[in-house]
């Protein structure tokens, strides 16, 4: 996923803006549309047929956040395992917040932590692995 050709979008891996998005450098654009689904609106009938007509529609533009504090991992888990496929087919961006175990399973590129998350030099190892994170 690359922005448009000498566009300054900014890139996660840099978190700059002062150059174009370059995907050979390890960037990957960012999304301008982040939708967060907290557990009231994951637990509304039919949130999965809306989150898939989002990545469809969105496809690349677009980045969807479950942030699941209420649920248990298995329940994430499968919702994560049910929409990246989604995802991935429109060039979405599908974001597991605050669950760097479900996003490693679930083999979801992206994970957004809050501050205190994760002690100081896990995020490193994180990344490293190739996933991308934000905080």
């Amino acid at each position: 996923m690359s922005a448009p050709a000498g566009s300054r979008a900014r890139t996660a891996q840099a978190g700059r803006t002062d150059r174009p998005c370059d995907p050979a450098r390890g960037d990957r654009h960012v999304p301008q549309l982040h939708a967060i689904a907290a557990d009231e609106v994951l637990d509304r009938r039919g949130f999965v047929d809306d989150a898939r007509a989002l990545l469809d529609w969105g496809g690349p533009e677009v980045a969807l956040h479950l942030r699941a504090h209420g649920r248990p991992g298995g329940a994430l888990f499968a919702l994560a395992r049910r929409l990246a496929p989604v995802a991935q087919a429109s060039g979405a961006l599908l974001v597991v917040n605050d669950r760097v175990d479900v996003a490693l399973a679930a083999a979801i590129e992206s994970v957004q932590l809050g501050v205190g998350y994760l002690p100081h030099p896990s995020p490193p190892a994180i990344v490293a692995t190739g996933k991308q994170m934000g905080d």
